[in-house]
């Protein structure tokens, strides 16, 4: 199944597309859970990278992507330098929901697999740093809403020199409500209006 992806993904131009194989390994209901199986996480991860490298043509790179928090301990799952390029982190404004945005920013930056470890972690390794997913959530699914002060702080860590890439998830997904653009079902008017100039600035 792995080599008929890649060589699909050859032949229909994206041989040398980015790929985040088995993303955020702490969620529970993917079916990579680590947990408990962190070797078999890192091997599996590894056997991807192998087999996907080995097609005819590709010039893949890979990002091992974790999503901010605990429950795991994460360092554990790294299936080494030599199969990974980029280290990812997804990172929503989710948790936190009482307090300032200030704060809020604070905790999350500090917190488990934060930014604070995204940055020591990448360096420690010579990687560049993603943010495949990030974004406001709405306030019934653990964030506060739109929030501009989060937008505007994400902002200022993308354009850091070590960053990649980053996609803002213009998705309202199950789990929560992200879309910016207008019309769309909760849409966070004060984030999008940040985001735009800051895009165009």
């Amino acid at each position: 199944h792995w080599r008929k992806f890649a060589t699909a993904a050859v032949v229909h131009g994206g041989a040398d597309a980015i790929l985040r194989p088995m993303w955020e390994n702490r969620v529970k209901s993917f079916p990579w859970y680590a947990r408990g199986q962190e070797a078999s996480y890192a091997a599996c991860f590894r056997r991807f990278v192998d087999v996907t490298r080995r097609v005819s043509g590709a010039q893949f790179r890979y990002d091992w992507c974790l999503h901010a928090g605990g429950g795991i301990n994460a360092d554990t799952t790294y299936p080494g330098d030599e199969h990974v390029d980029i280290i990812g982190l997804d990172f929503y404004d989710s948790g936190f929901t009482t307090l300032s945005p200030s704060v809020r920013w604070t905790k999350q930056t500090t917190g488990p697999y934060g930014l604070n470890w995204h940055k020591a972690f990448a360096a420690k390794h010579g990687k560049p740093r993603s943010f495949p997913e990030w974004g406001v959530i709405d306030s019934g699914h653990g964030g506060i809403g739109d929030n501009p002060y989060y937008v505007e702080k994400m902002c200022a860590e993308i354009k850091a020199a070590d960053v990649e890439y980053a996609d803002y998830f213009e998705v309202n997904a199950r789990d929560g409500a992200h879309r910016l653009m207008p019309g769309s079902w909760a849409n966070f008017p004060k984030s999008a209006a940040k985001l735009q100039a800051l895009a165009t600035a």
